[in-house]
């Protein structure tokens, strides 16, 4: 019987010792396998992110080339109105380079960079005055010129986005009436110098 227990035992010890040596084989190739596929995997990440990286930065200069453009009509539509509301107390005859020195200020918060506005050489903005105190509606007019983004200036060539010199134009208008309804259907008009021949002046009227 105790023979039968020794033999019992040994073989016991030995499916034991058979299994760990399973068990270890077993995780180790399950290691390795496990292992190489976060390899594969972490490969293909960096792959995919080289090729993201251009793609990305090129749908930014996308939005990016709109962008400026938008920001400087918004300007140049204030400033256009702000000019309007000036002209409609300019005399006639008389120089517009105040008035346009004026609504140039107001273009100031345009960057002074070619892709916003191109400064160097010669300003590229104008502005056009129509109307003044007499008239019943004024006109300003404001042209600026701004250089393409690279990757832009070839396509807008082709397309003929661009002037001669390769920038794009931009033209904002604005116009307004310059007198109300009520002073503009006055019997004097829209002379000064008649109203106040017509209802005195002010230090007369305080006179009477």
């Amino acid at each position: 019987m105790g023979k039968v227990w020794e033999i019992f035992s040994s073989s016991a010890l030995y499916v034991r010792r058979l299994t760990l040596r399973l068990e270890g084989s077993v995780s180790g190739v399950l290691r390795g396998r496990l292992s190489s596929s976060c390899g594969f995997f972490s490969g293909q990440s960096t792959v995919e992110g080289a090729f993201l990286i251009p793609v990305i930065l090129l749908m930014m200069m996308l939005l990016i080339q709109p962008g400026i453009l938008l920001y400087n009509r918004v300007v140049m539509q204030s400033a256009a109105s702000e000019g309007c509301r000036l002209i409609s107390t300019r005399p006639s005859g008389d120089s517009p380079d105040a008035y346009e020195g004026y609504v140039i200020r107001r273009l100031g918060s345009v960057p002074q960079q070619k892709n916003f506005h191109v400064h160097e050489g010669a300003c590229t903005w104008e502005v056009c005055f129509d109307g003044g105190e007499e008239s019943d509606i004024v006109t300003v007019t404001i042209r600026n010129q701004a250089e393409p983004l690279p990757f832009f200036d070839f396509g807008a060539r082709s397309l003929g986005l661009v002037n001669g010199e390769g920038n794009f134009v931009q033209e904002v208008s604005v116009s307004t009436h310059s007198k109300s309804a009520w002073v503009v259907g006055n019997d004097q008009g829209l002379d000064p110098d008649a109203w106040v021949s017509q209802n005195g002046s002010t230090a007369e009227r305080s006179e009477r």
